[in-house]
């Protein structure tokens, strides 16, 4: 059983060598960090967007928890569109809701947001070779 699965792996290898076919994943780029970082929030997976925050803006605790309660003010929060605006910044339209609650306890209610379409520029670094979120600002 073993000789057939190496020759059936040999097999394979070689005819993809043969026509010259190498399969190759492409690097992630800026706009799909950016990509991710909304869809984690949607996914209520907020603690893991946080982290792909630059650790200058999440430098303590604190500043984490402060970001991971803005992030967890939306009840959803889909990209509608995503474009490059310079290097390495993204102008990004979102479709929000924001949980109820949220607009009640902050001196900004809702953290500048609302239900419905919002632009924001997104600008990211590479940080030790993996895209982090350095800002999300309402102006380029």
């Amino acid at each position: 059983m073993f000789i057939v699965g190496l020759v059936a792996v040999m097999g394979v290898y070689l005819l993809s060598e043969k026509q010259g076919q190498k399969s190759s994943v492409p690097l992630p780029r800026g706009d799909d960090a950016v990509r991710t970082f909304f869809n984690l929030i949607d996914e209520d997976r907020v603690s893991e967007a946080v982290m792909m925050m630059d650790p200058e803006v999440i430098k303590d605790d604190a500043k984490k928890q402060e970001w991971g309660v803005m992030w967890n003010s939306f009840e959803e929060i889909k990209m509608i569109s995503v474009e490059p605006a310079e290097e390495n910044v993204f102008k990004v339209v979102l479709e929000t809701k924001m949980k109820p609650e949220a607009g009640l306890a902050q001196s900004l209610p809702y953290y500048g947001y609302g239900d419905g379409q919002f632009t924001r520029w997104v600008k990211v670094e590479k940080v030790d070779g993996v895209w982090k979120i350095i800002e999300v600002a309402t102006g380029p």
